[in-house]
This record gives C-alpha cells, sequence and structure tokens, in this order.
C-alpha cells in the first residue's frame, strides 16, 4: 500500500473510497504489494496470535480482501474454524482460500452472534481509517477472553488507543515487528474489569 499514489491519505478515506482503492488494486497486486514485507508482517501478526490465544475455537479474518493471509494463519491455527469478512465485493470473489466469506458494510453490524468468536485478526487494515461502528461489533462477537491482534502502521498508530476506546475496546500490547519499521502488531480486548495488561503485544 506503501507504494499505491491516493491523492488522499489512505486513513483520511471514507468506506466507499477504501472500498474502491482495494478494488482498483486487484488487477496490479503483484506490482503493487511487496510480499516480502507482507509476510514478514503477517508471520509477526499470527505468532503473536498463538502467544495470546493457544487453540482458539473460531477465528475471523478482519478485511481478508482475496484471503492471501489465510495460508499463514491456517499453518498455524490448523484447527480452528476460520471464517473472511469483507467490504469488497470485488475481493471477495477472489477469495479462494476454502474460508467461508460474507461482504459486510463500512458501518456494521457483523453478521456474527454474541460471543461466537475466539480471536479476530486483521492485517494490513487499520492503516485506513476503520469506522467505530464497524469497531464496535468485536466485543459484542468476542467471546470471554477473546482478542484481536492487528497490524497498524503509518499516523493511524499513533491514534490507535483512542480509536479502540471509542469502540469498547483496550489496548493491551504493542511491538514493532522486526526488519519492517513502522510497522506494528498490537493486541486489545474487550474494555473492563477482566482486560489484562501486558507489555508486550
Amino acid at each position: 500500500m506503501d507504494r499505491l499514489y491516493s491523492p488522499t491519505p489512505v486513513h483520511q478515506l471514507s468506506p466507499d473510497e477504501v472500498q474502491e482503492l482495494c478494488e482498483l488494486r486487484l488487477a496490479r497486486s503483484g506490482s503493487l504489494i511487496d510480499e516480502r514485507l507482507y509476510a514478514k508482517v503477517v508471520s509477526a501478526l499470527t505468532v503473536t496470535a498463538a502467544a495470546h490465544t493457544g487453540t482458539p475455537g473460531a477465528i475471523l479474518d478482519l478485511g481478508t480482501g482475496d484471503g492471501r493471509a489465510v495460508p499463514a494463519y491456517r499453518s498455524v491455527f490448523a484447527d480452528s474454524r476460520i471464517y473472511g469478512c469483507d467490504m469488497s465485493a470485488a475481493s471477495l470473489r477472489r477469495h479462494d482460500s476454502g474460508t467461508p466469506v460474507v461482504q459486510i458494510s463500512g458501518n456494521g453490524p457483523l453478521p456474527f452472534a454474541d460471543r461466537t468468536i475466539d480471536l479476530v485478526l486483521a492485517a494490513f487494515v487499520f492503516h485506513f481509517s476503520v469506522p467505530v461502528p464497524l469497531l464496535a461489533e468485536l466485543p459484542r462477537i468476542l467471546r470471554i477472553g477473546g482478542v484481536l491482534v492487528a497490524t497498524v502502521y503509518g499516523p493511524q498508530a499513533s491514534s490507535l488507543a483512542g480509536l479502540l476506546r471509542a469502540a469498547r475496546l483496550e489496548l493491551v500490547g504493542m511491538r514493532q515487528v522486526r526488519g519492517a519499521p513502522g510497522h506494528f502488531v498490537f493486541t486489545a480486548q474487550p474494555a473492563g474489569p477482566k482486560a489484562r495488561h501486558d507489555g508486550g503485544a
């Protein structure tokens, strides 16, 4: 995404503009995405998630796109059920991982019952401005002890804690991805007395 020109900074795009941008890049994803950087960041995300969750029963890949991160998730969470959701119908049509997927609105709701998801993963989503109503669905669908583990880079990293608070989530850890300057993996969970603080992601 760093090499994809947008006249508006990507963290300032509306949900409709984000969808349009993601669909425009589909045809040229091979030349727009640095696959080594992508793999490095997704690996850090997956390792962090495994350290926090053990063996989750159900995982939601939020902003799954064409599903390119799903094989990395499956390599670690082979016994978990993985679901995907994205705003882009065009991206989902190219999703060939075999994972059940659903198109969502930028403002939610998420089509999952209360307390049914153990882990939400989001790779290369939070550099956009994620709508609070959509993000606020996560505390509802996460089981007790469930977590969001995601990546972020760019200006959104500095405003992340405030965004999460607005959605009733609490940032409990963040660390830079080794070998990927400016890229971070963070962990968040529903805010409340059960929220656990630690120094790592």
